[in-house]
């Protein structure tokens, strides 16, 4: 389903695409992809990022579908790809990057917009003078190659790139949590900003404990020292624990729940549900019952509570919407929910 291909002329150190030869028909059978190397599927799967990204990240009068199409493939790209390093077998997995390879280089993406494709043109000739493979050619250039332009790429009004969920604006937030140190004895090297902003760069990369908050902190430290004084370096794991295990549950998700509120749009939908997770449970307690309140709009999740089970459903969600701000929103949830109070409660925060 794509209209063009590279060749690479190993003799003179050149590799070139070549468009406009694309199949009259095509059928999309994942099982084949099972039969190169894992690697292969995973450079194949960032090439998809890469297209998308690259369409994405180019020039248009204003925005439109493509825009929302080419970010639903990055994330579903991202999603699948970390399926396939848990479990190289999940097929439904290769069937979903398969689809994503399909709608990012069709170029349905590229309607309406101005394209250069500059991460692909340096790494066709990084391509050409080493035996790295097309997408981890781009693996090792886009990091750079967007760090280095960050400022040259243009945003129209509701795109990406919003001012309200800014690092400044989310250590102003920060303040109002407690500092859980003995900060009298003098013996605070690292800031309570430092160590949390961290740790939520991590969470938001994949990253799942305190072992890999240090791991982030210290591949990333020269980024990081832009907007964050670091003054004695990036924390160790054990101080991460130490400090995050003591901080006020309650005060960190009304800082978080706040930076994310700059980002929710009015009349955004958001929808209340709970769940209970399965394999939670065990001798000491029955399976936890989270209520969650979800932006579909941006994706992002505002709050959730844990209840003893789905019967105190209809306690918990007044209990969660005290915890957010859903004026100028709009509400939904199932029948469980339709409760006088419930109503009311809603009412009184719009």
């Amino acid at each position: 389903m794509n209209s063009g291909a590279v060749i690479t002329y190993e003799e003179k150190l050149w590799k070139g695409p070549i468009v406009g030869i694309g199949a009259s028909f095509a059928i999309l059978d994942p099982s084949y992809t099972a039969t190169v190397p894992p690697m292969q599927v995973l450079s194949g799967a960032f090439d998809t990022l890469s297209h998308a990204m690259e369409t994405y990240l180019g020039r248009s009068d204003a925005d439109n579908v493509s825009d929302d199409v080419a970010l639903a493939i990055m994330r579903n790209t991202v999603v699948n790809m970390r399926r396939l390093l848990l479990n190289i077998d999940d097929m439904q997995a290769r069937s979903n990057l398969m689809w994503d390879s399909a709608m990012a280089e069709n170029g349905i993406l590229k309607v309406g917009r101005l394209t250069d494709f500059q991460a692909h043109q340096i790494e066709h000739q990084l391509g050409a003078y080493t035996d790295c493979n097309h997408g981890q050619g781009l693996a090792v250039i886009h990091p750079a190659y967007y760090r280095r332009r960050a400022n040259a790429f243009t945003f129209s009004s509701g795109r990406t790139k919003n001012k309200g969920m800014s690092i400044e604006e989310l250590k102003e937030k920060i303040t109002i949590i407690r500092e859980p140190r003995r900060v009298a004895y003098g013996n605070i090297r690292h800031k309570l900003e430092d160590i949390i902003i961290i740790g939520l760069c991590t969470v938001i990369c994949g990253g799942e404990d305190y072992a890999d908050m240090e791991e982030f902190g210290v591949e990333r430290e020269g980024w990081l020292r832009e907007f964050l004084e670091l003054p004695h370096g990036i924390p160790d794991s054990e101080t991460f624990r130490r400090v995050l295990e003591r901080l006020d549950p309650q005060e960190l998700s009304k800082c978080l729940t706040s930076w994310i509120e700059a980002e929710r749009e009015d009349r955004a939908v958001i929808a209340i549900d709970g769940k209970t997770i399965c394999g939670s449970g065990n001798k000491q307690h029955r399976p936890f019952h989270v209520i969650s309140a979800f932006v579909a709009e941006n994706q992002i999740t505002l709050g959730e509570l844990t209840a003893e089970e789905k019967s105190n459903e209809i306690t918990a969600v007044p209990e969660l919407l005290d915890l957010i701000d859903v004026e100028n929103a709009i509400i939904t949830a199932d029948a469980m929910s339709c409760q006088k109070k419930i109503a009311e409660k809603i009412a009184e925060k719009k």
